[in-house]
Order: C-alpha cells, then sequence, then structure tokens
C-alpha cells in the first residue's frame, strides 16, 4: 500500500507537495479504512484529486509514472529523457528532482528517496521503518554508496553498486543482480503499482482463462450494474489470414510478448489480444460484445462499435475487478477516471470498489477528476479529497481538504469548492455578451 508521496521540482511543482494515504481522525466511514495493527495506523483505500485545467494533476499522475519507469524499466535505457523539471521558477533551474515514496510491502514500511538531474543519479536511500525506530539500508550520494552493517553479502552490494551506471538506481540494478536484500520495493513498483492514463487499454492475460472466477467470469458477473445494453462480453479466437498485419507490427508483437504474457492492438478500434500458443505461435483473440436483438437473439459487435464512453468503462472494469478480489495487493492510480464516463456510472465503479473495502483490505484507488459531482462526504471522506492550485509565482501546490476546519460531515462540500472557498477552481475573467449596436425593430 502507498503511505505517502512527495515529489519536488516536477513540471508545474516547482516546490514539494505531498500526498497522505495516512488517514485523519476523521470518523466517517470508518469501518472500510484499512488498520495496519504493527504500525497502529490507518491507510486511506482511495484519494481523489480534483483542480482545474493546468493545476497539476496529471502532473502529479506523471511523477508517480515516471517514477514507476525509472524503478522497473530503466535498466536497459536511458529513463532520465523523460525528466521533467519545472521551468517556470528560476530557483528550480539546476535543481535535482526528489521524489519520496513511503510504501507498505510484505508487512513493512519502507522510505524510499531518489533525486535526478538530466543527468544523473544524484542521491538514492532506502530506509526500512520499524514501530519506534528507522534503519537505512543503503544511501548513495553521486559515486559514493554506504550499507547498514547488518546486511549480509556486503561485497556482493558493492559489487553490484560498481555495476550501477550513473543515471540507473541502485534498487533496480541489484534485483537485477539477483540480489534479493530489497526486491520486496522493487516488487511494489514492479507488480503492485499500476497506472491508467486517459487513453490506456488496460486488458489482462486473465480475459484469455477460462477458469471459473477468471476476469472475464468477474465482468460479466458485475457489467450489469452499469446498464450499457451489453448482456456479456466474449474473448473469440481470430484466424491470424483474416488481420493484416505489416512484417513490422508482427515484429513489434513479438518484441511486446517478450515482456508480458499478452499484447494489445486496436484495428480500427477493435481490440485484438495477442498471446503466444504452446508451441510458440502467435494467436489472436478479439474483445466482442453480446447484445440483444429487437427478436431476442444474441448479435455480436466488436469493441470499435461500442461508444467511447463504453470503450473507457472496459478500460477501467478490470482494474476495479482487481481491486475487489480478495487477497489483492494492488494501487492504481487513474488519471481522469470520468473521461467520457457519465458521471452516476463513474460513481458507481467507485461504491463498488469501496463497498469490498475493510479494515484488512490491502488495496488503493487514487485517481483525478474534474467531475464535481464525486465531491460528495456520503462517498467520500474528507481526507480522501484533495485539490490541485496553481500560483504563477510559487507553482502549483496541493492541498488535502481535511486541512479545512469546520467542514461538518452533512456539509455539501461541492457548493464551498465551487464558490472557490477551497480552492483547485478556475480563475475566469467574466466575459459579457456583446450588445448589438443595430436599433430594434418596433412593432407598430
Amino acid at each position: 500500500m502507498l503511505v505517502s508521496f512527495r515529489v519536488d521540482n516536477w513540471k508545474c511543482f516547482s516546490n514539494e507537495v505531498s500526498l497522505s494515504m495516512v488517514a485523519s481522525r476523521e470518523r466517517q466511514h470508518a469501518k472500510r479504512v484499512p488498520y495496519v495493527s504493527k504500525y497502529k495506523i490507518k491507510l486511506l483505500p482511495i484519494s481523489a484529486v480534483f483542480g482545474a485545467n493546468g493545476t497539476g494533476k496529471s502532473a502529479l499522475f506523471s511523477a508517480l509514472d515516471f517514477a514507476r519507469q525509472m524503478v522497473v524499466e530503466s535498466h536497459g535505457l536511458n529513463a532520465l529523457h523523460l525528466l521533467r523539471p519545472n521551468r517556470t521558477n528560476q530557483e528550480s533551474t539546476g535543481r535535482p528532482t526528489k521524489f519520496t515514496f513511503e510504501i507498505l510491502a510484505s508487512g513493512t514500511i519502507y522510505e524510499y528517496y531518489f533525486s535526478l538531474d538530466l543527468f544523473y543519479v544524484v542521491e538514492e536511500r532506502l530506509t526500512i521503518i520499524r514501530s519506534a525506530s528507522e534503519t537505512v539500508l543503503f544511501e548513495r550520494e553521486n559515486l559514493e554508496i554506504s550499507f547498514h552493517p547488518s546486511l549480509p553479502t556486503q561485497e556482493h552490494l558493492r559489487f553490484a553498486f560498481n555495476g550501477t551506471r550513473n543515471n540507473q538506481l541502485f534498487l533496480t540494478n541489484s534485483v537485477l543482480q539477483n540480489l534479493e536484500h530489497f526486491k520486496p520495493v522493487f516488487d511494489w513498483f514492479s507488480d503492485s503499482l499500476v497506472l491508467i492514463e486517459p487513453n490506456s487499454k488496460f486488458v489482462s492475460s486473465d480475459l484469455l482463462s477460462d477458469s471459473k472466477g477468471s476476469l472475464l467470469s468477474h465482468l460479466n458477473d458485475i457489467l450489469p450494474l452499469f446498464d450499457t445494453g451489453i448482456v456479456r462480453i466474449e474473448v473469440e479466437p481470430v484466424s491470424l489470414d483474416k488481420v493484416y498485419m505489416s512484417n513490422e507490427m508482427t515484429e513489434s508483437i513479438y518484441e511486446d510478448l517478450k515482456h508480458g504474457s499478452t499484447t494489445l492492438v486496436n484495428d480500427l478500434e477493435d481490440l485484438l489480444i495477442f498471446s503466444l500458443g504452446k508451441q510458440g505461435e502467435l494467436q489472436a483473440h478479439e474483445l466482442m460484445t453480446v447484445h440483444h436483438g429487437d427478436d431476442g437473439t444474441e448479435i455480436r459487435f466488436g469493441l470499435g462499435d461500442e461508444s467511447d464512453g463504453t470503450r473507457r468503462l472496459f478500460d477501467l472494469l478490470p482494474a476495479i475487478s482487481d481491486l475487489t478480489i480478495a487477497g489483492s495487493n494492488r494501487v492504481y492510480v487513474v488519471d481522469e477516471i470520468d473521461r467520457s464516463i457519465h458521471t452516476l456510472l463513474t460513481r458507481q465503479l467507485l461504491t463498488l470498489y469501496l463497498q469490498s473495502c475493510t479494515q484488512n483490505s490491502s488495496t488503493q484507488l487514487l485517481f483525478t477528476t474534474h467531475d464535481v459531482q464525486l465531491m460528495d462526504q456520503r462517498l467520500l471522506r474528507r481526507d480522501e479529497m484533495w485539490a490541485t492550485e496553481r500560483n504563477d509565482l510559487k507553482g502549483s501546490s496541493l492541498i488535502s481538504f481535511a486541512e479545512y476546519r469546520n467542514i461538518r460531515k452533512d456539509k455539501k462540500i461541492r457548493n464551498s469548492y465551487l464558490e472557490g472557498r477551497l480552492g483547485g477552481v478556475p480563475n475566469l475573467i467574466e466575459v459579457h455578451q456583446p450588445t448589438d449596436p443595430r436599433p430594434r425593430d418596433v412593432a407598430a
């Protein structure tokens, strides 16, 4: 689970902003807030980030996305070309960009910090947080690193560091060198943290499973809750002879399959799922929707025949399904969760997830949105609602609604937000209706 995230000098955030998932003393919706007895803290299962355009909602998402790429995917490439430090505040010029995560992984809270400039990893530190103390497992500064004396195989660790590129994280390279010391942290970034962009096509390989309790079966169970007119969804095999693929596309598909069990291709907006058979042969399946005709017969459509909102719903349903499965420990971060979706459907998605949350849960959902209808204390706690706000001189900031006092639990917090009393709304110049200079005709 995510305990907190801080970023400094990233895009519109010229100074450090912090997102905390630690619950406040608020008692509302307490039964669905997970409790970590080892640390005697409660971690929120959900956080919503509101804000006007250009205030930093997507910047916050991209910071998380970049950090994940830096940890998980930078072993074979220079991910620093994706670094986006703030460019509008002169005080930020030349300063490194800093990322700090506190995460709960394998029952232990770790703080993982690293800072970067456009060429090098400047600092990197991993700390294990105990109930009453902290232990720095390793600390790196430029070309030097130190390890806690309790760590075994110090020579192997130093050998791994000597093989770590200046633009690569030591955490990443140590796991690539088959050292298990810090693997729970790496696995959290690799397996638990999942980010969904507004244009993501999120489909799991579980869609190809025929077993009971599979993702496909679960999606069909919850589909009637969303009034899409779809009876069910199916995954049907497609002959490769009917799929046009250039040599470049085929090579790209095989390359993608080296890094995962499935890959996706949008063919005229229809969704094709490619996988490898038992003999290594390329196989294709298509996601189909089943409707009832006016005579009761079943009619099959490709996903490209569905509305944009329905397609977006299918991007999100696998995530919600994963979050509601018992034993899941995923942390999903969704940018613009409400894109192309009716506000009642978005609320239904969130309600479906929150109904599955208990004090023993270990999943989380973070999302950005413009949908102020979700700003409802019957759905979300105050400490689960945040707003980004832009200050042209100091960059953007991130504010928790829990910081505002005297907000009763029965108050319509949305009204206060729209009136500008909580920040995060655009500061618009009033536009007046132009007057017509022509004289009006007067009826005789």
